[in-house]
């Protein structure tokens, strides 16, 4: 049995930046329709940023954090 798992490096620069992972997050998972598993590679995610990926209400990706 194949899975499909979608990932993708993020790094939160400022506030307005933090904003492009949830408008990505949105449309994987409405317009693209995916249920599947997504791993966000996390390398300087602020707390924030983080509560807020972890309670995502279309499916919470698993963050891991790489140390750099």
């Amino acid at each position: 049995m194949e899975k499909t798992v979608i990932y993708t490096t993020f790094y939160d620069r400022d506030e307005s930046y933090a904003n492009l992972i949830f408008e990505w997050l949105i449309s994987l998972r409405t317009l693209g329709n995916y249920k599947g598993e997504v791993i966000i590679f996390d390398y300087g995610i602020s707390n924030s940023v983080k509560e807020q990926l972890e309670n995502f209400s279309l499916g919470a990706p698993t963050l891991i954090k790489l140390n750099f």
